[in-house]
């Protein structure tokens, strides 16, 4: 008898690790099509052409509500302006998001106006590596580096 018992709980423990295994849904993978366009002189003082060199990124939506983007994507900034004035970046991420905000890992390019993410926030134009969190308080950056880009793409 209490062999069976024994056998019983194990039964029941593999099931209540499996079923919400086997439960959960299937991450939706979705390819992330991106065209060029161009950022305005509101965030370096000229406009900044961005070319899509390489782009191979997806979103993989998780059912949880969690959404990763990876892969490759490759893309080079041009001071229109200065056309001699140019970087390629290879920025494949991942990172993810969620209803709280974006976590970012590996190299990625971040742009934004002045006040986008807060009254008086400063515009951004920056290649970070490492970890980044971006939510409803701002843009921190958690470890690695961050490289404001505009003074590289601007004319000496």
């Amino acid at each position: 008898m209490r062999k069976a018992l024994n056998s019983l709980a194990a039964l029941v423990i593999v099931a209540a690790i499996t079923v919400p295994v086997a439960a959960a849904s299937r991450p939706v993978i979705e390819p992330l099509p991106a065209e060029d366009f161009t950022l305005p002189a509101d965030i370096c003082g000229f406009e900044v052409a961005v070319d899509i060199l390489a782009n191979k990124e997806k979103a993989i939506m998780f059912g949880d509500g969690r959404t990763m983007i990876t892969g490759t994507l490759k893309v080079r900034l041009t001071n229109l302006d200065d056309p001699t004035r140019s970087i390629v970046l290879n920025i494949p991420g991942p990172g993810s998001f969620d209803e709280s905000g974006l976590t970012a890992t590996g190299p990625w390019l971040f742009f934004f106006l002045p006040g986008e993410l807060g009254e008086g926030s400063p515009a951004i134009l920056a290649y970070t590596t490492g970890r980044v969190r971006i939510d409803d308080s701002g843009f921190h950056q958690l470890g690695g580096t961050r490289t404001d880009l505009c003074p590289l793409l601007a004319s000496t």
